[in-house]
C-alpha cells in the first residue's frame, strides 16, 4: 500500500468509525421515544425563527412550543423530537410547523425521566440514518485499499 493511501484509509477511518458510533447513539434515542407514556397537549407557539448561520447565511428553525400535563403537573417543551434536528431549509421548517398549527391538540410522548424533554414524534430522524450511512461509507473508504492490493 502507498503512503497516500495510507494516509487516506487512516483519514476516512478517523473519521467514519466517530460517525458510525454517534449515529448508533442518537438512535437508540430516538428510538425509545416509542415506548414512552402518551398524553394528550396543544400547541401555543408555531412558527420559524431565521437564526444567523454566520458567513452571512442564516437558517430556518421550526419552533414549536407545546404544553401538556403529566403526573399532576403542567409542563411546557419545545422539543418536536429528539434533537429537534432540522436542516435550515425555510420550506422544510413550513413543512414541520405545518403538522402543529398553534391552538391545536397532539399526543405528546413524555419522557419520564424529564418531562420538559418529551417530544411530538417518535422514532428515528434522517440525522441517525446520515451519520450511520457516511460513516459505513468513509470505513469501507477506509478498507478498499487493502482489499485492491
Amino acid at each position: 500500500m502507498t503512503s497516500d493511501a495510507s494516509i487516506f484509509s487512516i483519514c476516512a477511518e478517523s473519521l467514519g468509525i466517530p460517525l458510525l458510533c454517534l449515529g448508533g447513539w442518537i438512535r437508540p434515542k430516538e428510538m425509545s421515544t416509542r415506548s414512552w407514556p402518551r398524553t394528550p397537549g396543544s400547541i401555543v407557539t408555531s412558527k420559524i425563527d431565521r437564526q444567523y448561520a454566520g458567513t452571512g447565511t442564516y437558517q430556518n428553525v421550526p419552533v414549536i412550543e407545546y404544553e401538556f400535563p403529566y403526573k399532576k403537573l403542567v409542563f411546557r417543551s419545545s422539543h418536536w423530537r429528539v434533537g429537534n434536528y432540522a436542516s435550515g431549509i425555510r420550506e422544510e421548517a413550513e413543512t414541520i410547523i405545518s403538522h402543529y398549527p398553534a391552538g391545536s391538540t397532539v399526543t405528546v410522548f413524555v419522557n419520564a425521566k424529564e418531562p420538559a424533554k418529551s417530544v411530538l414524534e417518535h422514532g428515528t430522524s434522517p440525522l441517525s440514518w446520515m451519520l450511520i450511512v457516511f460513516g459505513i461509507i468513509l470505513i469501507a473508504l477506509a478498507l478498499l485499499p487493502f482489499i485492491v492490493e
